[in-house]
């Protein structure tokens, strides 16, 4: 190797040697405030122990039920159950609700777990004529939120409805 490559090698690595020494006796950053915020004047006929009402909210809350079912969930509806309530040796049944005319023949659906399963299968109709029973192995249902997609008969560029289970 040539005499002045080897001295430029040398110099670069004794650079690089010195950055990294440097790097790591260097004190950390302090960390960055918020800017304090300016205080706000109280609102005149309000006071701290008369807070106004919170408004309600938009998502009704989660109904949560028990058992083996079938448990009823209208579309674009959510129902929870607790993973110690689901049955053990039974398929945990979801009578989807939608309109009867939107129902196929032969209804195909998929449920999709929030850490990326899919199930997909064909169920049949309910003791109603607008529910789809769906039956689910309680063993497939780990903690966390499910969406049903329904494939329905609706001329719309998206002819799906779609249902929510939540499994805590």
């Amino acid at each position: 190797m040539d005499r002045r490559v080897r001295a430029l090698l040398l110099v670069a690595g004794a650079i690089a040697l010195a950055v990294m020494i440097l790097g790591r006796s260097r004190s950390p950053a302090p960390e960055p405030q918020p800017p304090a915020l300016p205080e706000t004047p109280p609102v005149v006929g309000i006071t701290p122990e008369a807070e106004p009402p919170l408004p309600p909210t938009l998502d009704p809350p989660v109904p949560f039920v028990r058992g083996a079912g079938p448990h009823p969930i209208e579309s674009g509806r959510t129902v929870g159950i607790a993973a110690g309530d689901l049955p053990s040796d039974t398929p945990l049944l979801l009578d989807l609700r939608l309109p009867a005319e939107l129902i196929p023949p032969e209804p195909a659906l998929r449920v999709i777990a929030a850490d990326g399963r899919v199930l997909e299968t064909v169920v049949q109709r309910g003791e109603r004529a607008d529910e789809l029973r769906l039956p689910l192995d309680p063993a497939w249902l780990l903690p966390g939120r499910y969406v049903i997609e329904v494939r329905t008969l609706e001329r719309s560029h998206f002819p799906l409805r779609r249902f929510a289970l939540e499994v805590r």
